[in-house]
């Protein structure tokens, strides 16, 4: 990444929501753009900003793939503030993949800001992770569209794609089966030890916003219930959208190139049929 393209940032990093992917991710994302007043980064971000994807994407070369299977990143680790910034300074808080795979990165590059961590029972998280978000990601016909669709749903899959695979060592649904419970547990161990105590705040699922509020100095408790999104749904329907916004733009792109050629071959069957 080069960094004369890095972005002002806009607001503080202020919360880094380090819990895996179906740990309520949706509804702490909703909580903390209530309490920050600002936005926060979560995995659905990737379907509404996909130029942000080939930035994710040099980040997962850089950190998980060896030299020749990179691309973009030349290598270069992303350790700093200003190479963070380049997707992450309109936000004041990140949640979900693929931020979580770069804990250690993020703590280092924004030392201010502070970590929670919602954790689920390992069984629990296990079926609603593997009916969810592995499902999802090894679907034939999302997939499909994905690898012909490389301007809309093409690069967002690529991201999760990256991500499982370099970071959870995930090339299939049966391998990610075999390899997330214990990875799950395994990165709950490491963002407390890499973590000080006076920055990480383990927050229980159904707490409401007092513990939240005490840990972030918010004085104010919001008058508004503390958000509970049904995250299988949300994901569903998420999932069902992206993927005919793909079937559309590959319509659209095939009528864009196709229609030229279309002509091209018309053109070229009227004038030999004038011979």
């Amino acid at each position: 990444m080069d960094d004369q393209h890095v972005a002002a940032r806009k607001v503080p990093m202020r919360v880094l929501s380090l819990g895996f992917s179906r740990t309520a991710t949706s509804s702490m994302k909703a909580a903390l753009e209530i309490l920050l007043g600002a936005p926060c980064y979560h995995a659905f971000e990737l379907y509404d900003h996909v130029d942000h994807c080939a930035t994710w994407n040099a980040a997962l070369d850089a950190k998980f793939s060896p030299p020749d299977q990179q691309q973009g990143s030349g290598g270069k680790l992303f350790t700093t503030q200003a190479q963070w910034d380049t997707v992450l300074a309109g936000y004041a808080a990140v949640t979900d993949v693929p931020a979580i795979c770069f804990a250690d990165e993020l703590l280092a590059a924004y030392p201010d800001a502070k970590v929670v961590l919602v954790q689920r029972d390992t069984e629990k998280w296990f079926r609603s992770f593997d009916d969810n978000v592995s499902r999802h990601l090894y679907d034939f016909a999302s997939n499909l569209v994905a690898r012909l669709d490389r301007w809309y749903l093409g690069p967002p899959v690529s991201v999760h794609h990256r991500w499982a695979r370099g970071w959870m060592g995930a090339g299939s649904w049966n391998e990610m089966r075999v390899v997330s419970r214990g990875f799950y547990e395994r990165h709950y161990e490491h963002v407390r030890e890499i973590t000080p105590r006076s920055r990480l705040l383990e927050y229980e699922l159904g707490s409401g916003w007092g513990p939240l509020c005490e840990f972030l100095g918010v004085e104010e408790v919001p008058d508004v219930e503390f958000p509970r999104v049904n995250e299988s749904a949300a994901m569903d329907e998420k999932i069902k959208g992206v993927v005919s916004k793909g079937m559309l733009s590959i319509a659209s792109h095939v009528v864009l190139y196709g229609s030229p050629v279309v002509a091209a071959l018309a053109a070229g069957w009227w004038f030999a049929s004038a011979q």
